[in-house]
């Protein structure tokens, strides 16, 4: 049997169709199905809401490594440019 959506009850409720018994039944259908829609939302809400937090880690983690690279870049000049200065010294 099929459901009448809430629009549908409301047409035939105002011309008084259906009986009441028949018009509650519907709404209960709708109303789990509504519920049964919220439930799979929620659940992957909180499955998307895991792996966003997760890529949030993996980002912070990154950060990380591109910092202590760049340190070490920066370190790498710096010796690079003091190894090319005592190299100018002793010509």
């Amino acid at each position: 049997m099929e459901t009448y959506t809430p629009q549908e009850l409301l047409s035939l409720w105002q011309r008084e169709e259906p009986a009441p018994e028949t018009i509650t039944g519907h709404i209960l259908q709708n109303l789990v199905r509504i519920q049964r829609a919220l439930d799979a939302h929620n659940i992957s809400h909180y499955a998307l809401k895991g792996e966003v937090d997760q890529l949030r880690g993996e980002v912070d983690r990154l950060k990380k490594e591109v910092s202590r690279l760049q340190t070490n870049l920066d370190q790498l000049r710096a010796d690079f440019e003091a190894f090319k200065s005592s190299q100018t010294n002793l010509i």
